[in-house]
């Protein structure tokens, strides 16, 4: 026997299944979680550190190679990597992905605490950042025209 012949024959039966059917997938898709970025924890820690009116050359020799030097004998690195520009020095510090990034952003901060004499006292205090994937957002708007920006904002 072919579907559309019991199709015919037995309406009554074909819409209860049809409805079983609609039942079911509701239920299934109320209790579905949704989750965009699952919960992961990335090893990454960055160690930013200002500078004012210091040049890239000053930046490095004086605040990214201690802090560098210092975050290499941190436990369970894996590799640093340093950018250092006009008034900033940014060290990244990738870890292996089996450790627990609060116990190593709390030695990344007494390791840190070792190296902060050597920085000079005109610069700010070398933050400890995690990376958060959480915290990207998921979009960025930019608006540009002749009416104020209250009414762009509304408008975005």
């Amino acid at each position: 026997m072919n579907l559309p012949r019991l199709a015919v024959r037995r309406p009554v039966t074909i819409l209860m299944l049809v409805a079983i059917l609609i039942v079911l997938g509701w239920v299934s898709l109320s209790r579905l979680p949704i989750d965009l970025f699952p919960d992961i924890e990335v090893p990454v820690l960055a160690i930013i550190t200002t500078y004012p009116d210091a040049g890239p050359y000053e930046v490095e020799s004086l605040i990214t190679r201690p802090v560098e030097e210092v975050m290499g004998t941190v436990n369970n690195v894996k590799s640093v990597t340093s950018y250092s520009s006009k008034g900033a020095s940014i060290v990244i510090a990738e870890f292996e992905w089996s450790i627990d990034m609060d116990f190593a952003s709390l030695e990344a901060r007494e390791k840190i605490d070792q190296v902060k004499h050597f920085i000079p006292d005109e610069a700010e205090a070398p933050m400890v950042v995690k990376f958060d994937p959480m915290a990207i957002p998921i979009m960025q708007l930019v608006l540009n025209g002749d009416r104020p920006a209250h009414e762009l904002r509304y408008i975005a």
